[in-house]
């Protein structure tokens, strides 16, 4: 399937960069031939991103206050990249490298892995129980559903894999929906969980509908 170059402005400077804590991230600076792998371990965008600075040689030369980046990441089937600068670092108490957030994303991916940002409310049916959350990114694939952590639920139960329907309305479509998937990611804090669903056995009908909608705010 052929691949679509996009670039998205990120709205606020970082507020839409689609990324959760603990994101796999692949860095490289002007100068350096390889790429080294890093995580995403903080952001407060529109300020800032951190990540894990890597124990390469000579490090402070290549990750100078003001020194270029280019950072490359995955969501919902995409290769997302971006360009930013070195804020600053720091080795103690742990290894730490600040960068600006980015003013646009180039995103990489096919028709079928177009995603769009969005606010839908929805319910959640798994482990025997339902909790409301909201859909803060749908695709043809899938979505990124999150909820905040209800008394009684234990983050650490929701693994990978899991079955999970959700149920949500859809514009343009009569009714609410249901969706069966599987969790194939997830991320929390102390008072939210971030679920990355697959969706399973999609109609046709409600596939285009979605493609249509987000094709039609790109």
């Amino acid at each position: 399937m052929s691949q679509e170059k996009k670039k998205t402005k990120s709205a606020g400077a970082g507020m839409y960069l689609s990324m959760e804590l603990g994101n796999s991230l692949s860095i490289k600076t002007e100068g350096m031939e390889d790429n080294f792998e890093s995580v995403l371990v903080g952001l407060a965008p529109p300020a800032y991103l951190v990540v894990q600075l890597p124990l390469i040689a000579s490090w402070e030369r290549h990750f100078g206050a003001g020194n270029r980046v280019y950072v490359r990441y995955s969501c919902l089937g995409n290769s997302c990249e971006f360009r930013s600068k070195v804020l600053g670092s720091i080795v103690k108490p742990f290894r730490l490298l600040f960068l600006s957030c980015p003013e646009e994303v180039e995103s990489f991916g096919s028709r079928k892995n177009l995603r769009l940002c969005c606010h839908i409310p929805a319910v959640a049916t798994f482990e025997g129980r339902e909790v409301k959350g909201v859909i803060s990114v749908i695709s043809p694939d899938g979505c990124k559903f999150n909820i905040k952590v209800p008394p009684g639920l234990q983050p650490l139960r929701v693994h990978v894999v899991d079955n999970i329907r959700l149920s949500f309305t859809l514009l343009g479509v009569e009714g609410v929906q249901h969706f069966q998937g599987k969790v194939r990611n997830t991320s929390q804090d102390r008072s939210r969980i971030a679920l990355g669903i697959e969706f399973e056995d999609v109609d046709d009908n409600i596939v285009d509908q979605i493609t249509s909608q987000i094709e039609g705010q790109q």
